[in-house]
């Protein structure tokens, strides 16, 4: 903002004398100084100011509950008081969990850097977990003698998208209206298909521009040699195979899902909830949608 000093000078020597009708009198000569501040840059400046400050009361708070995560993640329940009641089917799965719940414990809380540290953390733990559920899931479908693409509809979709499902549930239990668990969904697909596939294919296709060079009789020559004739220095190639039917029968799905929706807010007033009954048979509608997807997929491909 607008800054404010005096310049004060005193003790005149050899003969000056200063204005008695001045600022300060005979005795001084006070000169007032105003910085006015650029409002041009003022909220840029101010935006970096606030950026860089601590807040010491956060961190405090970030601390005692970094210290909480562990605690919680290393009893069943969430602390000691909760693990004595806890059964025995608890513990077995708190069991099993425990690894996990441990390693993301090492997420810090939103507490720090207004919460962008906690953001970018748990973004490179997600990125951890979907490497390693993608490469047990393909493993698993090696052993079993399971096409790629039917791996990645079942196995590899299932692992990646549970998170997904409760975190959704999550949100229809706590929240009064259906935004939030829904929007979790649809945001998700979202990025799985514009950023999921657009970051790993743009860099893909920016390798093969640039950096990647065939010759004939390689090994890339020998998987595409119909791309090979045409294109002998390499590129790079995505066979489609039967995904052109998938996706029309998933938008198929889709848009029966979406109707259902539509519907249940006309009869029952609410996307979700209502009617135990109804409710219900709307999850089991739901799930044989996802049955009907993966069977015309299979189907297509084979």
């Amino acid at each position: 903002g607008t800054e404010m000093f005096r310049v004060v000078l005193r003790d005149a020597d050899n003969g000056a004398t200063f204005d008695p009708t001045t600022d300060g009198g005979s005795d001084a000569c006070i000169l007032t100084i105003i910085i006015l501040a650029d409002t041009s840059r003022k909220n840029g400046i101010d935006k970096l100011t606030d950026l860089f400050r601590v807040n010491w009361d956060a961190v405090e708070m970030g601390n005692s509950g970094y210290r909480e995560q562990f605690v919680s993640a290393v009893f069943c329940g969430g602390s000691r008081e909760a693990q004595k009641s806890s059964s025995w089917g608890e513990v077995m799965l708190h069991g099993i969990a425990l690894p996990w719940k441990l390693l993301f414990a090492f997420v810090p809380p939103a507490d720090y850097a207004r919460g962008w540290i906690c953001f970018f953390c748990a973004l490179v733990m997600i990125g951890f977990v979907t490497v390693v559920i993608g490469d047990i899931a393909e493993l698993l479908g090696c052993t079993l003698g399971i096409s790629d693409a039917t791996t990645a509809i079942t196995l590899v979709a299932l692992g990646t998208s549970l998170p997904d499902t409760f975190a959704s549930k999550t949100a229809a239990q706590m929240d009064p209206f259906a935004d939030n668990s829904i929007g979790n969904i649809t945001g998700s697909n979202s990025v799985n298909v514009f950023l999921g596939l657009g970051l790993p294919w743009m860099i893909a296709a920016i390798y093969w521009q640039f950096v990647a060079t065939c010759s004939p009789g390689d090994s890339w020559s020998l998987a595409y040699p119909d791309e090979a004739l045409t294109h002998p220095e390499g590129m790079f190639v995505v066979k489609a195979g039967s995904l052109s039917s998938s996706v029309v029968c998933f938008c198929m799905c889709g848009g029966v899902c979406i109707a259902t929706l539509v519907m249940r807010r006309i009869v029952y007033g609410g996307e979700l909830g209502g009617p135990r009954i109804p409710a219900v048979l709307t999850s089991v509608f739901f799930i044989l949608l996802w049955v009907v997807y993966i069977v015309v997929s299979i189907m297509f491909e084979s």
